[in-house]
């Protein structure tokens, strides 16, 4: 499982200094966390919140079952609708889409929507690659794309400084690639084009190109066999996180291998290595993306 991260905590103040800032968080409005859940948010969510405590905000969480579709999300915030007056609102990618209209009504910012897949995305590319990760304003650009391939070709390596790592075959699905940046219906024009940047990067990151399968149109693959000389292969599959396609082919056998799953966008890539026990983090590593983490929080929300 992925190490469950610390909350962040202020330091001890004086009782004057603890009502002057009560008085302080009262004026603000309260800040609420929007989202349909996941793999990445069941982990990172709560330190997000507890950092924004930390820095004297009140927050709300509302979180949607990940099984829920877009209609059934589209509904459930529609009837919270009165709830939302006031609030800032800070939602994920999917929920903004389902419920576009609502949130806009509600007066919800547009940089707050989709703000907490930009949130994550944004650190954990610093955390691995310091200022060589861009912030780049338009996120299916040519930079966001490069950056992004650099910051998962140095994940796929970090994983494989441990030779038992190294995947016997990797499979790239192209269900729902194109969902999240940079990964967008804006810089590729099929879902297969999309699912072959992602072999780019893996490629960069010292996987062989031979042992990479790529999902074509009508779901046709690119390597169809699993060679290896161990007894269980080492299988990755890599999906976007809102995939549900199987693992390869139907020739590769899942009961006889062992299959890790990657999310994507980036953010879930890093956190699916650490809790499949491939992504060695050294504690000083987690500190900077915690660190990368309450910057970017302090500078949005800190003094607002």
């Amino acid at each position: 499982m992925v190490e469950q991260i610390k909350p962040m905590f202020r330091q001890s103040q004086k009782p004057q200094d603890q009502q002057s800032e009560s008085n302080e968080q009262l004026k603000m409005p309260t800040i609420l966390l929007m989202y349909r859940d996941n793999d990445l948010f069941s982990v990172t969510i709560p330190e997000v919140a507890d950092m924004l405590r930390s820095m004297g905000r009140q927050v709300e969480i509302r979180t949607f079952s990940r099984e829920m579709q877009r209609k059934e999300l589209q509904n459930s915030v529609d009837d919270e609708r009165g709830s939302l007056t006031g609030k800032v609102i800070l939602t994920d990618r999917t929920l903004s889409l389902a419920s576009y209209n609502t949130l806009e009504r509600a007066g919800v910012a547009e940089d707050h929507q989709e703000y907490l897949d930009s949130l994550f995305q944004e650190t954990v590319g610093r955390s691995i690659l310091g200022d060589e990760y861009a912030a780049v304003e338009n996120r299916t650009s040519p930079d966001s794309l490069e950056a992004t391939q650099n910051a998962v070709s140095a994940i796929v390596e970090r994983i494989l400084e441990n030779k038992d790592h190294l995947p016997d075959a990797v499979f790239v699905s192209n269900d729902r690639i194109r969902d999240h940046a940079p990964l967008g219906k804006n810089a590729f024009n099929s879902a297969s084009d999309a699912a072959l940047e992602v072999a780019k990067w893996l490629e960069a990151g010292g996987i062989a190109p031979n042992t990479i399968g790529v999902e074509g149109e009508f779901g046709r693959w690119s390597l169809n066999t699993v060679e290896s000389a161990r007894e269980r292969p080492l299988v990755w599959h890599i999906q976007d996180r809102h995939g549900h396609s199987s693992v390869g082919p139907r020739t590769v056998d899942q009961s006889r291998s062992t299959v890790r799953h990657f999310g994507l966008p980036l953010a879930n890539f890093f956190f699916n290595a650490m809790a499949n026990g491939l992504l060695n983090i050294k504690p000083e590593e987690m500190d900077a993306y915690r660190e990368e983490l309450r910057k970017r929080l302090e500078a949005d929300f800190g003094h607002k």
